[in-house]
């Protein structure tokens, strides 16, 4: 009995010895974690490798609360794209074998920023020489980041082309140079619409135009009044016999034209008081636009007293307390001061200080790794004499020895059938317990250890009206803890959040030009706060309880296009702007004299006048009228304005009158007279136009007829400058190629004989629209299909319908929670590739009209079971890039679909390759041959779905 006892510890032992000796052989090493450079969307790839030994088959990697699939480790090194450059996210990556879930390794990439920012730079347009018909041709060029494929082009706002990105320098027109239209070229973003830029060209003549060229200006010595004369050098040719001189717009006198390269013109006495800016304009007398405007100065007649100037700037940032702040401390030297200055900057004003104050502390200020800190250190009397300090970002949770909890993340889960949610929360933690308290709105969900995250909370309530409040603490240290508002959860799809209105109020101007904003929005269904944006400036974060706020001071600079946007803070979408445009201070509006000048006739007997004048301190629009018309409301910016046509009837005396659109007392006139036109036979005349019905997508063409005489056999039509077609004369009449009605464009048609280009005839069509009823518009037919699970409790969608009278381009989706796409209506039939499931038997979807909340349909489908972890059929989304020599690998972890295609393409957007070999039903080769050492794209794409993999060739 005592030998058996004996033999089986002895078993035991060996049986326990060997189980937890092949249990501890589990073993994976510390990762290797390398990113790829970002994408056009602003996202990237994690490539992952590590040593491993006695696993089992597989491992999954997890972080972040997401998990990011289940993976061979004979196929390791890894690839992991898609993931979000946001600035905000600390990536983390946790790596567990498929069998042994305690044999884990970590890795922590840290946060990635991807530069989102679309930008346009650099426009330039350069012009041919003209040609014998005096029309030349514009080639456009500019740089770019982070665009899209194309842009719009426009040119005096109207519509030219649209076009590809990579077609640059681009060849434009051709162009009429009549010495009098100024062009301005705007490049807007095909699908980045805020992403533009602009660039206004002058007025190109193909002889010789009047001109003044080589402006120099002098000053005499100050007399003993602080006062001097400027002496004015210039050249000037193609003038008439005569010119004045305006210094910031007061009339200093009439000049004959004499060699200005020995006399110079003498204005004045002006100020030398080292502050005032002199705008100098020279003008012919006779010839209309030819003219000179300099800004010149500021002129110091204090040859003791130099300008304000700060300079050798110190500043110093002080270590993090134990609340997270910090102070900053600024020294600097300075000269010709007034008493103090002031420190600004993140919309906030930290005070004013005497300059015997220096050095100043100010403080405390939140090292919360979000605010990108920037001071600005200004004179209290001179605000162009100032230093700029920009301290970036400030992280106060990395202080040594600190507990601390940060970057608090949650995701919801979709309503169950009691309208509950569940919520999986994560945290940043260091020098902490081993274990923290969880309470949501004061009730403790329990004690959990940090090793557990990210930790799951079942059976929170979404009921519309209950706000969440998560607090979290340390087990030992709870002053170390975490706090965040979450707001409140709806099961109900109607309540979504939108701020109604948004009232804006200014005040008016104080002794220094600057002006404040009340801010008054109202919603339904918001969180407490919101935060306000504009003219690329954060402005703080406000409780709507608080309303009205105040904002500023801002600069009524007559310059500066000022907008706000409010958003909610929990619900980004929800938000709304509010564009103010130009401020300008009170009792300081001047309009200029008034110059019209006139077109040649028509041939209805009909002309044009060119208006044009000087302004300064306006609003942003001016009204003209005359003759006991009322002719509109015009921006100053769409100086000089052509007005018309008129009829040139010989007895009409022509005047006009420009009235600043808010300052009724500020305002010019100038009379042009009656205007005759000769009665010699035109050789183009009796033009008629005749518009088509609108189409479906609101565009129509034009039949065009006219009369002729004495004429070559063909002529060319124009549209808004560009070359539309060549007609014969005996084709009449015509049809022009299909025009947008959208309401807002202005066509201009020229015809021009092909020989002759002095024989021509123009004709406008303004604003056309498509007569369509607001409730014509119509959703029809809706087809809702369920395709394929694409992860757990998410499937891929397919829609499809009929639409009539729609005037967008786009519509919207919705479901139960509220908007989840954005798509073309050309794009029909579209796939949601992760549909979430509601948990109940049917789904919903609601289409709209883009902006049209009017024109929807509703349908209701039965959904499908998505219980597992894995799509249950090929996702392209899992695909793997591996590499080999000369070669890339793209494996899949379900079989690959037999539509497949490969497209292989350069940086430049060049197809390089649709070649590969399909090595089994789950792993293709693609070979580089011959291809450059380079960054790549791989096109991936089914019947179903696409994706572009970015992939370098490190042969």
């Amino acid at each position: 009995m005592r030998k058996n006892i004996l033999s089986f510890l002895l078993l035991f032992s060996f049986l326990f010895t060997g189980w937890t000796a092949a249990y501890a052989e589990c073993e994976l090493g510390a990762p290797t974690l390398s990113r790829t450079d970002c994408n056009v969307e602003g996202r990237f790839a994690v490539k992952i490798d590590f040593d491993f030994r006695g696993v089992s088959e597989c491992f999954t990697v997890t972080g972040n609360g997401k998990s990011y699939g289940t993976f061979p480790y004979a196929k390791l090194p890894i690839v992991i794209d898609g993931l979000k450059g946001d600035c905000l996210t600390k990536y983390e990556f946790v790596i567990r074998d498929c069998e042994n879930p305690d044999c884990k390794t970590f890795g922590l990439l840290g946060v990635v920023c991807c530069s989102q920012d679309c930008e346009i730079f650099d426009l330039v347009v350069e012009n041919t020489l003209c040609d014998t018909n005096d029309q030349y041709f514009s080639i456009l060029n500019f740089k770019r980041r982070n665009t899209s494929s194309c842009f719009l082009l426009k040119i005096n706002n109207q519509v030219y082309d649209t076009l590809n990105y990579n077609q640059l320098p681009v060849k434009l027109g051709p162009f009429t140079a009549d010495c009098h239209t100024e062009r301005v070229f705007t490049v807007v973003d095909c699908e980045k619409h805020d992403c533009d830029a602009t660039l206004r060209t002058p007025k190109v003549c193909c002889d010789d135009p009047c001109q003044f060229s080589n402006i120099r200006i002098e000053h005499s010595p100050c007399d003993s009044n602080g006062k001097f004369y400027a002496h004015i050098i210039f050249q000037a040719r193609n003038t008439s016999d005569s010119f004045w001189i305006k210094v910031n717009d007061l009339f200093l006198g009439k000049f004959k034209y004499g060699n200005a390269s020995s006399a110079a013109y003498r204005v004045g006495p002006l100020p030398g008081d080292c502050k005032t800016k002199f705008n100098i304009l020279l003008k012919d007398h006779k010839i209309a636009g030819c003219a000179s405007d300099t800004l010149w100065g500021p002129v110091c007649c204090d040859s003791t007293q130099p300008p304000c100037r700060l300079f050798d700037l110190v500043s110093e940032k002080t270590h993090c307390d134990s609340l997270g702040q910090f102070y900053m401390h600024f020294n600097f030297k300075y000269q010709s001061n007034s008493d103090c200055f002031r420190i600004v900057g993140n919309g906030r004003q930290y005070g004013e200080f005497k300059y015997s104050q220096l050095p100043v502390k100010i403080g405390p200020l939140k090292g919360d790794c979000q605010t990108a800190y920037e001071f600005v250190l200004e004179d209290c009397h001179f605000p162009d004499c100032r230093l700029i300090k920009e301290l970036g970002k400030v992280c106060c949770d990395s202080f040594p020895g600190l507990c601390t909890l940060s970057e608090l993340r949650y995701d919801v889960s979709d309503c169950n059938d009691q309208d509950q949610v569940s919520l999986f929360v994560n945290f940043n933690h260091s020098n902490t317990s081993e274990c923290y308290n969880l309470f949501l709105n004061g009730t403790s969900y329990g004690t959990f250890r940090y090793g557990q995250l990210p930790v799951r909370l079942d059976g929170v309530a979404a009921d519309c009206h209950t706000s969440y409040n998560l607090l979290i603490k340390d087990c030992e240290r709870p002053l170390c803890a975490l706090e965040k508002k979450l707001g409140v959860f709806c099961c109900d799809s109607l309540s979504e959040c939108a701020i109604r209105t948004l009232k804006v109020e200014r005040t008016p101007c104080d002794s220094n030009r600057n002006f404040y904003i009340f801010l008054l929005p109202s919603g339904d269904n918001t969180s407490e706060c919101f935060r306000v944006f504009g003219n690329g400036h954060d402005y703080g974060t406000f409780k709507y309880a608080n309303v009205p706020v105040k904002l500023g001071p801002f600069k009524a600079d007559c310059q500066t296009e000022y907008e706000w946007v409010v958003q909610d803070c929990e619900h980004p979408d929800c938000r709304k702007a509010h564009f103010m445009g130009k401020v300008c201070c009170e009792g300081d509006c001047r309009l200029g004299a008034l110059s019209v000048e006139r077109s040649e006739c028509n041939a209805l007997n009909q002309f044009y006048a060119i208006i044009n004048f000087t302004h300064a301190g306006t609003s942003d629009c001016f009204r003209l009228k005359g003759n006991g018309r009322d002719y509109g409301t015009f921006p100053y910016s769409a100086l000089p304005l052509k007005l018309g046509p008129l009829n040139a009837d010989c007895n009409t005396p022509y005047e006009f009158v420009a009235i600043d659109c808010h300052k009724t007392d500020c305002k010019t006139a100038a009379g042009l007279g009656r205007v005759c036109c000769d009665s010699a036979e035109l050789k183009l005349s009796t033009f008629q136009m005749e518009r088509s019905e609108c189409d479906h997508d609101s565009t129509f063409d034009l039949s065009i007829k006219f009369a002729y005489r004495q004429v070559s056999d063909s002529f060319l039509l124009f549209i808004n400058g560009r070359h539309r077609g060549t007609y014969a004369y005996r084709a009449l009449p015509i049809r022009s190629p299909r025009l947008k009605a959208d309401c807002k464009s202005i066509y201009t048609l020229q015809v021009v004989d092909q020989l002759d280009s002095s024989t021509y005839i123009v004709r406008h069509i303004e604003r056309p629209c498509c007569q369509i009823k607001a409730d014509s518009c119509q959703i029809l037919d809706v087809k809702a299909t369920p395709l394929y699970c694409t992860g757990p409790g998410k499937y891929a969608l397919k829609l499809n319908f009929r639409h009539l009278g729609t005037t967008n381009a786009h519509f919207d989706v919705f479901d139960r929670t509220g908007i989840i796409g954005y798509f073309s209506f050309s794009d029909l039939p579209v796939t949601l590739l992760e549909f979430k499931k509601t948990g109940r038997l049917y789904d919903y979807v609601k289409i709209c009209e883009n902006d049209n909340p009017s024109c929807c349909q509703v349908v209701e489908f039965l959904s499908i079971e998505c219980n597992g972890g894995a799509p249950t059929r090929n996702d392209l989304k899992s695909m793997v890039v591996n590499y080999r020599d000369r070669s890339v690998l793209l494996f899949s972890e379900k079989e690959l679909p037999a539509d497949l295609q490969i497209e292989v393409y350069n940086l430049e957007g060049r197809l390089l390759s649709k070649k590969f070999s399909k090595l089994s039903p789950y792993e293709l080769e693609i070979d580089l041959g011959s291809i450059s050492p380079d960054m790549y794209f791989v096109k991936v794409k089914s019947d179903e779905y696409s994706r572009v993999l970015k992939f370098f060739n490190l042969k």
